[in-house]
């Protein structure tokens, strides 16, 4: 049997947290801000978080959540779920490098926003309501001894974006991506 009859259709040996396949590798390449050094530094990150924990290949959200030790774990889930984009409660190695992707310094200023959208978007409307902003800053402010911010100066924080940024003119809200954009 040769080595090209032991690969899976998704580019890797056996598993998705094997070694890279050529063919893998210049696709990452192409496709993401990433050197192929980057990539297999990731991989490693990636196996070191969970992705062969219990041989299955792919990182569970209490492996991310275990392994990478946020302060909040509110944060921990709003990471794991921007990374996990088919939602299917696993993070494969190509979701790994496609969700960090959008992180890196290179990355263009819309793929930033488009995934920090989805991150406040937390219904998947659509579009962002004051709540969702509130829900963002209450989790960012959670353990932060430097930030105070009580709850009239909270809310008068989100009226004043949503004034100048929302073209909606709903009461709750309605922010969209272009809005987002400005």
């Amino acid at each position: 049997m040769g080595n090209q009859e032991s690969r899976g259709d998704d580019g890797f040996e056996n598993q998705e947290d094997g070694p890279i396949t050529d063919e893998k590798m210049k696709e990452f390449v192409e496709n993401t801000k990433f050197t192929p050094k980057d990539i297999q530094h990731l991989l490693l990150v990636y196996r070191k978080i969970g992705g062969s924990e219990v041989g299955d290949g792919v990182i569970s959200e209490d492996e991310f959540k275990k392994n990478i030790n946020f302060p909040n774990e509110m944060i921990a889930d709003k990471m794991y779920h921007m990374i996990d984009v088919d939602g299917d409660s696993n993070i494969e190695f190509s979701e790994f490098v496609y969700g960090l992707n959008a992180f890196h310094p290179d990355a263009d200023l819309d793929t930033k926003m488009d995934k920090c959208f989805g991150a406040y978007d937390e219904d998947g409307s659509g579009g962002i309501s004051k709540n969702e902003v509130l829900d963002i800053i209450e989790m960012s402010l959670d353990g932060n001894s430097f930030i105070n911010l009580d709850k009239p100066h909270l809310d008068q924080l989100i009226d004043d974006l949503f004034e100048q940024y929302d073209s909606s003119g709903e009461e709750e809200g309605n922010m969209s991506l272009t809005d987002f954009r400005k």
